[in-house]
């Protein structure tokens, strides 16, 4: 017959439950959501790749265009309880988050200040020789861009898979403390 202290097994479970579990799933799931910018697509009982972008077929998507990552850099683990878990991405120099995980259409007017705008030509030697300038003046230009959904976050049957093993591995090792 075993011999367990309630006092003691109720305290590794708590333990085990209240704050080992929440935070090691948390940077799980963040190393998870963070990957799929590796894997350039989103992982959910196989890989769902991103539509390419129409400029450049071989620079990975979402990285920015000198490969800075910002997005990918603003997933971070907010805040984990054994009741919840929250995950976030974007910030204030990171706006975009959101239109790229779920897509959408970017209905914006933008104010255009005035400036001047040059034209080269190119001459022998690499140099290049003014041809005209003139003066473009302020306007609105009118923005109706369609952004496909990249989604990078969301529920995954395959990290529910790491939860799962994460879970019992805790709570093993919490049984195991015991004995």
């Amino acid at each position: 017959m075993l011999d367990i202290n309630a006092e003691a097994f109720e305290k590794a479970i708590t333990k085990a439950v209240m704050r080992e579990i929440p935070l090691e799933v948390g940077q799980t799931a963040v190393r998870f959501y963070k990957k799929n910018f590796e894997r350039q697509g989103f992982v959910d009982n196989g890989v769902k790749r991103w539509k390419p972008t129409k400029r450049a077929k071989t620079k990975p998507i979402l990285t920015g265009e000198k490969g800075g990552g910002k997005l990918r850099r603003s997933i971070r683990l907010e805040s984990y309880s054994a009741e919840r878990i929250v995950i976030t991405a974007g910030n204030q120099f990171v706006p975009y988050a959101k239109i790229h995980n779920e897509g959408g259409i970017i209905n914006e007017s933008v104010q255009v200040r005035s400036h001047v705008r040059k034209k080269h030509y190119r001459r022998r030697k690499g140099r290049r020789q003014l041809v005209e300038q003139y003066t473009v003046k302020a306007h609105k230009r009118h923005m109706n861009i369609r952004i496909p959904k990249r989604q990078y976050m969301g529920q995954s049957e395959t990290l529910n898979r790491h939860i799962d093993i994460i879970t019992k591995r805790a709570i093993n090792k919490a049984f195991q403390t015991l004995f």
